[in-house]
């Protein structure tokens, strides 16, 4: 379900940033990874005009220069079936504060194991699929 899906991820620690690339390259994820919130849109929005854009984004609450909540909001604006997965060492943000329908967003809250990670992506591209036959 999950090979052959594109990754937009936003994450300023590189620790994790590296750990999320090798899960997902393990599952035939391709992954593209940013380090700050500006970054992240600036790649996302590049991203919409061409082929093949993103399947998922998942991304850090707390980035610099925008913050996770901010990019969210400005990428489903773009394109509002995105699916997303939203990761924090903060208490999960309820769905009112994510500005993506509750059926369209899964958190993991760090740390984080490869098993709770997986099911977040395989939800995620679940919905990417759907959106792709549907779009």
């Amino acid at each position: 379900m999950l090979s052959s899906k594109r990754l937009l991820v936003a994450c300023d620690e590189e620790g994790i940033a590296t750990y999320i690339e090798y899960i997902a390259a393990g599952s035939g994820l391709e992954t593209v990874t940013v380090a700050s919130g500006t970054e992240a849109l600036s790649v996302f929005v590049a991203a919409i005009e061409r082929t093949p854009r993103f399947d998922i984004l998942v991304t850090d609450l707390e980035l610099p220069g925008l913050c996770g909540e901010r990019l969210i909001d400005m990428a489903v604006k773009r394109d509002p079936s995105l699916p997303v997965v939203v990761m924090s060492g903060r208490q999960r943000p309820g769905d009112s504060e994510i500005s993506v329908h509750p059926t369209m967003w899964r958190f993991v809250q760090k740390p984080f194991g490869r098993k709770e990670l997986l099911e977040a992506l395989e939800v995620a591209g679940y919905n990417a699929g759907l959106r792709r036959t549907t779009s």
